[in-house]
């Protein structure tokens, strides 16, 4: 039995990348051939130039490549898998009918059916002095909710907006995103980090909002009834839900 001469493979590949990175290093392959017993030096000489004769990459299916892929690593494969919970399906995130999809609403919607927003109250920022407070739920996504908030806010230099809720569900990675429009064009964009939530736990958050320069800020007659929050509220990626706040200054 004869060999033909082995190419550069040196290891397994791990990574759909390196399996590529091989395939351009080198087209020769590896075979074994049993030689019948008349077969001649000559003939064995044509043969195994013949095996080494470098081939175009674009002759190796990519089929092939694809399940090599998954023979040498399934375990990236699963975590490729896994993320694709995340992604939007036909557009829509958890469209119906895709299992995928249907457990990441079904979670959301569990986790939005936990939570609450017990209270929230708005102060300034140097001082402490409170400013607003409700106990109303602002997260619910229904409706488009209305709150009152006295003028004399908008001279702080920061605002330190507390909030307290509770989940019944355990949250990875618990964050909000935050739009404020006026008059439907977004003028500011707020981003906020929790972290972890416990199940069945009441949590206190304070977050500081830096107020824009005085020179910058438009008059409370402007601003009242024409400025909406747009709060998203995030498990990591998974949306759970929308709320808008518009705002009234008094």
């Amino acid at each position: 039995m004869t060999t033909a001469p082995p190419g550069r493979f040196t290891r397994f590949p791990s990574t759909l990348l390196e399996i590529f990175k091989c395939f351009r290093a080198s087209r020769t392959w590896k075979v074994a051939i049993n030689w019948p017993p008349d077969t001649t030096d000559v003939k064995r000489s044509r043969v195994q130039r013949s095996l080494c004769v470098q081939s175009p990459i674009n002759v190796i299916p990519l089929g092939v490549i694809f399940k090599f892929f998954l023979s040498v690593n399934r375990q990236i494969w699963r975590r490729l898998s896994s993320n694709l919970a995340y992604l939007p399906v036909g557009g829509k995130q958890g469209e119906a009918g895709n299992p995928i999809g249907g457990a990441m609403v079904d979670r959301a919607q569990r986790i939005l059916k936990g939570f609450k927003l017990n209270w929230m109250n708005l102060r300034d920022g140097e001082n402490g002095k409170v400013y607003w407070q409700s106990t109303t739920d602002l997260s619910k996504p229904e409706v488009e909710h209305e709150t009152r908030v006295p003028k004399s806010i908008l001279k702080c230099r920061s605002v330190s907006r507390e909030i307290n809720f509770t989940s019944h569900e355990q949250i990875e990675k618990f964050r909000l995103e935050q739009r404020v429009f006026l008059k439907e064009n977004v003028i500011e964009e707020w981003f906020f980090d929790f972290g972890f939530v416990i199940p069945n736990s009441t949590n206190t958050w304070q977050s500081t909002i830096e107020a824009a320069p005085e020179a910058q800020m438009l008059p409370a007659s402007l601003l009242s009834g024409n400025i909406v929050i747009e709060t998203s509220f995030y498990d990591d990626e998974l949306l759970v839900s929308t709320s808008r706040v518009r705002l009234f200054y008094v």
